[in-house]
């Protein structure tokens, strides 16, 4: 079986120089368009639940969000009911930017899909998911290993 892996790297490299194609003149880069996708989604959501819907560490997130935020493009606040929580909320500036961010997600997806019927487009979705949830639920339970428990040649030192 080819690998999974590379095939879905492929497609997110790709994705990246598209993204930075069609919107060359912003103070936003391609990294940035799922912030802006999830943070106009989902507005007051916290720092650490961002980080697990877009599936990065926050330390990650938390570095992104300085720069965005340096930027004018969200604003972070301490949630009154946790001094702890920080959410995150999109400016106008932000907002302004939410419909060709989404458009040209769009038109990437459609780009890909082009050549599938309509049947392969279903099916592949609903295969997609499946994977995500598995490699979600991975991460989710803890069970995460070191890197050097995948090689079974490699012991730990």
């Amino acid at each position: 079986m080819p690998s999974i892996m590379r095939s879905v790297n492929i497609i997110s490299r790709c994705g990246a120089m598209y993204r930075a194609d069609k919107m060359p003149n912003t103070e936003i880069s391609a990294c940035h368009h799922m912030y802006v996708l999830s943070i106009c989604r989902h507005p007051g959501i916290s720092q650490e639940q961002l980080a697990r819907h877009i599936c990065l560490n926050k330390s990650n997130v938390t570095r992104s969000l300085a720069t965005l935020e340096e930027n004018g493009f969200v604003e972070r606040r301490q949630s009154d009911a946790d001094k702890r929580v920080t959410l995150v909320y999109p400016t106008e500036k932000m907002l302004a930017l939410y419909p060709k961010v989404k458009e040209i997600a769009d038109s990437w997806n459609e780009y890909l899909s082009a050549d599938l019927t309509e049947e392969e487009r279903e099916l592949f979705q609903k295969t997609l998911e499946k994977i995500s949830k598995r490699a979600q639920t991975y991460i989710d339970s803890g069970d995460a290993p070191s890197p050097l428990t995948f090689r079974k040649d490699i012991s730990p030192e």
